[in-house]
């Protein structure tokens, strides 16, 4: 990695791949965006977190919206941009699960790395990745790496997980 963090095109793709998802499970920031394609539906999620323990989380299937605002060990929901209520104690998503871990188990099942090479993302100058994981399933993912950072910008992934076909892409 450079100096800053970043990553270039010289960096090991294994190297560049793990090590920045590594990093994002550090971040004490981020919003991302996640369109889940399968054979019912598919779902737009946000995701708002910010460390150690605050979550602003919305769905979007078809004509449904629900959201979810969890701080802490409080939770609170509204559907369709109803009045928010509060999730009874244990109900709610736990930090735990939101924010889990890549676990070394997940890293062993990766495999295949290949660079790329140098893309351009809305502005953002990032380096490209593909991989293949069995991690829970078959998959294959394209990442891109911010070229500054070495962090994810994007990642599209593609396969089988616990037996349902999936698509988290753009």
């Amino acid at each position: 990695f450079l100096g800053g963090g970043g990553v270039s095109e010289s960096t090991d793709p294994k190297t560049a791949v793990t090590s920045a998802l590594k990093k994002f499970m550090d971040t004490k920031f981020y919003r991302s965006t996640t369109l889940t394609k399968n054979t019912q539906a598919e779902v737009v999620t946000e995701v708002d977190y910010n460390a150690p323990d605050k979550f602003w989380i919305k769905n979007n299937i078809s004509n449904m919206k629900s959201e979810v605002i969890v701080v802490g060990n409080d939770s609170y929901m509204r559907m369709n941009e109803g009045k928010w209520s509060k999730m009874p104690e244990n109900q709610g998503p736990k930090i735990a699960d939101l924010r889990g871990k890549i676990t070394e188990e997940a890293f062993a099942a990766m495999k295949d790395f290949e660079l790329v090479g140098k893309e351009n993302l809305n502005g953002k100058d990032t380096i490209a990745y593909k991989f293949n994981s069995t991690y829970a399933g078959e998959s294959s993912s394209k990442m891109w790496l911010a070229t500054d950072t070495g962090l994810p910008v994007k990642v599209d992934t593609n396969g089988t997980y616990a037996g349902t076909t999936l698509c988290l892409c753009s």
